[in-house]
């Protein structure tokens, strides 16, 4: 038992050291200061700065560790990331190939790149003019076309319809045969 009273008394005075230092830590008065950062935001600090005002409490005040915003800095600079440039390339019909559909039917196919996110469009143009509603994908089937040079260009759509991104103009031909020249 005697071994013992020292390890309690060591225990308890360590007790008293603690509770002490608690106490003195909620008596002593924190100072708070408020400041606008540069982005305009209120910024609470326990560290002054050049331009912040004390904050004055009608009670007693409560500490809080700091808490780390480095997620906020890392959140606005990836806001800032560049705008995406897109690739649009139309790859059928060929340039300057000849098409023999005497229905005047005419496959187009290209490709984007990266591919196309929601709400993204593609429309094709033949001659200057939009000739179908714009697609989710980059397939069109063009029906009737009448014979001759034709020049085909493909845009890609944002959300709210505007263009940003077109193909290079790619020129095709297409042959029909004339009911003005049947043989038989």
């Amino acid at each position: 038992m005697h071994q013992n009273k020292p390890t309690l008394l060591l225990l308890f005075l360590l007790a008293i050291l603690l509770v002490s230092a608690a106490i003195s830590s909620l008596a002593a008065p924190q100072k708070v200061y408020v400041y606008k950062d540069k982005n305009g935001n209120t910024v609470f600090s326990d560290q002054p700065r050049p331009g912040a005002k004390e904050v004055k409490f009608n009670s007693k005040t409560m500490t809080m560790p700091a808490t780390n915003t480095s997620i906020f800095d890392q959140l606005q600079a990836q806001d800032q990331v560049k705008p995406v440039k897109y690739q649009l390339n139309v790859n059928q019909p060929e340039d300057q190939a000849t098409i023999r559909d005497n229905g005047g039917q005419v496959n187009i196919s290209g490709q984007v790149s990266p591919a196309l996110k929601f709400g993204q469009k593609v429309q094709l143009k033949l001659d200057g003019q939009i000739v179908q509603k714009p697609h989710s994908n980059v397939i069109f089937v063009l029906r009737n076309i009448d014979r001759g040079e034709h020049t085909i260009v493909l845009e890609l759509l944002d959300a709210q319809g505007k263009v940003i991104a077109s193909s290079k103009p790619r020129t095709f031909y297409l042959f029909r045969a004339s009911v003005l020249h049947n043989q038989g």
